[in-house]
């Protein structure tokens, strides 16, 4: 069916359970139209698949929209199963990608809390640190398996911003004239750089000369979660980030985020992640930071 670069597979240790891991990193090239996936037929229910074009272009039909093309830079990231088939048209120029297959008991929770639909086109520059680590991460592995848990912080650094554009992007379907898109990118800037500021009038909906109100329809429209929802996952990521830095306090990462309780910011770090911050810090930490 395509003809293989380069393949890495993960298996891990029998009887161990990680929240969220990577199963296989793989490049490829097709250039026959039995390439032809079924969204809800593939094998790995519950898993994310995200899948970048290097080269040449493959299409992918998502509900009733068809044959949506998916040029070089272009990439879709989708919940399995869910109604989408992605393939390769007779004529076209070979079909060159990179994808990741991610599964784990919390696929499907951090999918969910963060994207309105099941499948999105992704593409610009906001997917180029999850490409260089995929591409960093088939170098590093061709002949050596990662620990466990150096799999499961790869897979956060992968799919983090990835979510966080999927909130941000006009979602599969919808139509939005050019001031609609610049109106919602700008407020979706504010709260990415501010995410210690209310979301009353004092914050927010202040800087965008919004309503509370306003502020929260336009927000819920374009990614199907509150603003303080959509706060809170950006700041789960924000200190996901912190965490990483071997000299940065629990209690600093939370601050640092946003989070002004640290008992909150454990309660909702163990919900998002299944890990404490303590347990988390202890396990992906660099000790060399």
């Amino acid at each position: 069916m395509s003809e293989s670069y380069r393949n890495i597979f993960y298996v891990p240790p029998k009887g161990a359970s990680f929240p969220i891991n990577w199963l296989a990193i793989s490049e490829d090239q097709v250039a026959t139209p039995k390439y032809n996936w079924n969204g809800l037929k593939r094998k790995h229910a519950g898993s994310i698949l995200w899948q970048v074009t290097l080269e040449g272009r493959g299409y992918i039909d998502i509900v009733s929209r068809k044959g949506i093309e998916l040029g070089p830079g272009s990439s879709f990231l989708t919940y399995i199963p869910s109604d989408h088939r992605y393939y390769f048209q007779s004529g076209d120029r070979p079909w060159r990608f990179i994808y990741a297959m991610i599964q784990g008991p919390s696929t499907e929770i951090f999918f969910r809390s963060s994207c309105k639909k099941n499948t999105y086109v992704l593409s610009g520059g906001a997917i180029e640190p999850s490409l260089k680590k995929m591409q960093a991460l088939l170098e590093m592995y061709q002949d050596r398996e990662p620990s466990p848990w150096q799999n499961v912080a790869d897979t956060m650094e992968i799919l983090l911003p990835l979510l966080q554009q999927a909130q941000t992007i006009d979602l599969i379907g919808q139509e939005a004239s050019q001031a609609s898109s610049a109106k919602e990118t700008s407020l979706m800037e504010t709260i990415y750089k501010n995410p210690s500021l209310p979301v009353d009038k004092q914050g927010w909906a202040e800087n965008q000369g919004l309503s509370r109100y306003q502020l929260y329809r336009r927000v819920k429209a374009q990614t199907g979660m509150s603003p303080k929802e959509l706060r809170n996952r950006h700041r789960l990521s924000e200190a996901i980030r912190y965490l990483k830095r071997q000299n940065v306090s629990i209690a600093d990462a939370a601050t640092l985020a946003g989070f002004s309780s640290q008992n909150y910011f454990t309660r909702f770090f163990r919900k998002h992640t299944g890990f404490s911050p303590t347990e988390w810090k202890k396990h992906f930490a660099p000790s060399d930071s």
